[in-house]
């Protein structure tokens, strides 16, 4: 593959006349680049890209049977964010979109092992031919130079900023939006544990420590839906526990007051009291404080969300809505470059619209 691309990159650089240009667009449908490929390695590329809609179509295929089986479990998924997509190429009547580093956008889900090696012939031959100079990343900054006064840099740098990961599928700007508040929470939880908990000093020894990436993926879950509720929720209570429905005195303990309606107090305050409850529920499903049970030990993040949520009510699937639930968030948090969508469900939007038309 790469001798391929070398090669025709050579032929291009030498002003070889070329028989076809490929045309690369953006979003909006101006052209962004054009590759003039001489006839017989456009055959080559081309054969690569039919190979890719071969694929496209048992993906769309796969994707169809999944979506018939989620609607019968009563339930839906939110589709992938297409924020990433940077540029669109067309060959044959058929799109295919790229993002920024080249990479093909599409859903991972639904791609076996033994075809990837098709996404990545097509990926390589796009960065190759398609990619302007200006979409390349860019070189690593250079060294820096001792100053005039000839003294070395300081010998320890300011660290550089962390960042949390973006999880496929949520990459627009609004889901990186609490990533500094997010980070600052769990240093302050994890060096405090016992005070976030409440808990005995024995107790805080068996919490675990708080991932960022996990409190990040639960607010994704709890409110990344794309719904005005969902957008309204975001904005002021991401992690949905300051909810007039779920009201319980016990939450007056993690720094909340009975609200009177949804979305009261601010993003911080709400975010804060979440990490509160949801550790707290990591020692019983009421989320008490731990130190009124002395004796009882942290049972771990995947029941804490569990018990955060608390629907018990099965799927079709014979599942436990709160363990599907939990498994979501952990996976999300633990393979942000695995797509993990919400899901919704559905039966219970049904029957909340009927209980709304009928008035019962």
């Amino acid at each position: 593959m790469k001798q391929t691309a070398s090669l025709v990159l050579a032929i291009l650089a030498l002003g070889v006349r070329a028989d076809v240009k490929l045309a690369v667009y953006a979003i909006d449908g101006t052209v962004k680049a054009e590759c003039a490929l001489k006839d017989e390695v456009w055959q080559e590329v081309r054969a690569v890209f039919d190979r890719g809609i071969e694929l496209r179509h048992r993906v769309q295929e796969r994707l169809a049977a999944y979506n018939e089986y989620a609607t019968a479990m009563g339930f839906e998924e939110m589709p992938m964010s297409a924020s990433p997509i940077k540029a669109q190429v067309a060959i044959d009547g058929e799109v295919f979109y790229f993002e920024e580093d080249g990479a093909l956008w599409c859903d991972p889900r639904f791609i076996l092992p033994e075809e990837r090696w098709t996404v990545e012939q097509m990926e390589a031959y796009y960065r190759a031919f398609c990619m302007t100079r200006s979409d390349a990343p860019a070189t690593a900054p250079a060294e820096p130079e001792i100053a005039a006064t000839g003294r070395e840099p300081a010998a320890n740098p300011p660290e550089p900023q962390r960042k949390l990961p973006v999880f496929r599928g949520f990459e627009d700007p609004r889901y990186q939006q609490y990533d500094e508040l997010i980070i600052r929470y769990t240093d302050e939880f994890n060096r405090n544990r016992a005070a976030w908990a409440d808990a005995t000093p024995g107790q805080a020894e068996s919490i675990h420590e708080l991932r960022p990436a996990l409190v990040k993926s639960h607010m994704i879950e709890e409110s990344g839906g794309s719904g005005p509720k969902s957008r309204k929720a975001w904005m002021v209570d991401p992690i949905q526990v300051n909810v007039p429905g779920d009201w319980d005195p016990i939450k007056l303990q993690v720094g909340l007051k009975k609200p009177s309606r949804r979305n009261e107090g601010t993003a911080a305050q709400n975010v804060k009291a979440a990490i509160k409850y949801l550790v707290r529920k990591g020692f019983g499903a009421s989320g008490a404080p731990a130190k009124i049970r002395p004796g009882k030990k942290f049972d771990g993040w995947y029941h804490a969300l569990r018990r955060y949520n608390g629907r018990n009510a099965r799927l079709e699937n014979g599942k436990r809505y709160k363990d599907a639930y939990a498994e979501r968030i952990l996976k999300r948090a633990e393979s942000p470059h695995a797509f993990v969508p919400i899901a919704h469900d559905v039966q219970r939007q049904r029957k909340s619209n009927r209980r709304k038309a009928t008035g019962k």
